[in-house]
């Protein structure tokens, strides 16, 4: 064998490790998101229940993670529509994430605080089931994502020689 079929053999397994690593980060990231969109639901459903506090203020008090770190919270004050592409795009949420959040906005504001709270609260729980399973999911889905990036390389690699 060449040396330049074993620098290129190296380089493969190099980037399939790169891009696996990458990838798992992003899942990682996805049911931390997951898990934040419950917390918001749930704190919106009790601030609302306890001080009927309206959504602009919510938003301003929401607490601190990866939906801020977005900037999703002060959009949503002014397009609620363009914070959650940007949540979508910045924390590679699911189409379910994204219905979530969008049928929360869309109907928020329109009952009094005791449905409200109700509401929020059944957003929560449906959230918060989500998460779960993406929590539970992720060991396996991490270790897959290694594998098959792994396999990936190997047969590139098999192909070249």
């Amino acid at each position: 064998m060449s040396f330049v079929t074993v620098a290129g053999g190296i380089l493969l397994v190099a980037a399939s490790s790169v891009f696996s690593l990458f990838y798992r980060r992003r899942l990682e990231r996805r049911a931390r998101a997951a898990g934040e969109i419950r917390d918001f639901f749930s704190f919106a459903g009790e601030q609302i229940a306890a001080f009927g506090v309206p959504l602009d203020r919510i938003l301003a008090a929401a607490p601190e993670g990866l939906l801020r770190e977005c900037g999703f919270y002060e959009t949503a004050r002014r397009d609620p529509g363009e914070a959650i592409a940007r949540a979508v795009a910045a924390l590679s949420l699911e189409r379910e994430d994204e219905r979530l959040l969008r049928d929360f906005f869309c109907g928020v504001g329109a009952g009094f605080s005791g449905s409200e709270a109700k509401r929020c609260a059944a957003f929560a729980a449906e959230a918060g089931r989500r998460a779960d399973r993406l929590q539970s999911e992720l060991p396996q889905r991490k270790k897959l994502a290694s594998t098959l990036s792994f396999c990936f390389s190997l047969m590139a690699i098999l192909l070249f020689l």
